[in-house]
């Protein structure tokens, strides 16, 4: 079956601390294991150049590997955006079926 049956919406607010962190997950209800993954995930990465790079991926079925298959039915959008180190940054992900959005502070 397809994951998630509806729309979907989060948000978060988050700083970043550190000035190279190669991935941090922000907020996921998600299983991830080598034969199986479901669910959402939200994640920054964050180079010295202040380059942050935001994703939202959700998978859209609840993939079980066969063997010789190494594929998962997913959607993910990234975008590079320039932030700050130790500002406050108000994140909304959005999903309405078919395509996925990111908002920060409010622009997409």
């Amino acid at each position: 079956s397809s994951l998630p049956t509806a729309a979907l919406s989060v948000e978060v607010w988050f700083t970043i601390e550190d000035e190279f962190v190669q991935y941090a997950g922000l907020l996921a209800a998600e299983q991830r294991e080598a034969a199986c993954e479901k669910g959402w995930g939200l994640a920054y990465s964050h180079d010295s150049s202040a380059s942050t790079a935001l994703t939202f991926d959700v998978s859209l079925e609840a993939n079980m590997l066969l063997s010789g298959t190494t594929a998962f039915k997913r959607l993910q959008y990234s975008f590079l955006t320039p932030l700050a180190l130790g500002t406050w940054y108000h994140l909304v992900a959005t999903y309405d079926g078919a395509r996925l959005a990111l908002y920060i502070d409010g622009s997409l």
